[in-house]
């Protein structure tokens, strides 16, 4: 999942390089510096980039659904954990680093058991 993220947020840095490469063929084929079959191509790289997209969007879904469901949760319930408000890939926060010790230890650490948290 964190794959088919990063590389939808590749794709988006791609799709408006690409925009920008087609506004300025657009420009020079409008002064005469390039030909018109310069501003098919470079409109044609652009709707594929935009063509991975949806793709893209499945894959993510799928993921995040498929670890909702291995988490006992419905379908859907982690899209607010692991997106931010535009769909993009956020990572939940690191928790806080446990204290090596023997394992006999580990239920008077546990806030649950021994100690007061």
């Amino acid at each position: 999942m964190r794959v088919a993220q990063a590389i939808k947020q590749i794709t988006l840095t791609e799709i408006d390089d690409e925009q920008q490469i087609l506004d300025l063929t657009r420009e020079q084929a409008r002064v005469g510096l390039t030909s018109q079959q310069d501003v098919q191509s470079a409109s044609a790289q652009l709707g594929s980039l935009q063509a991975q997209l949806p793709t893209l969007d499945v894959q993510i879904a799928q993921a995040m659904n498929g670890l909702a469901v291995l988490t006992g949760s419905a379908p859907g319930t982690l899209n607010a954990e692991l997106t931010d408000a535009n769909g993009s890939a956020m990572v939940p926060p690191v928790p806080p680093a446990m204290p090596i010790g023997l394992p006999s230890t580990l239920a008077r650490r546990r806030c649950s058991i021994g100690r007061r948290c």
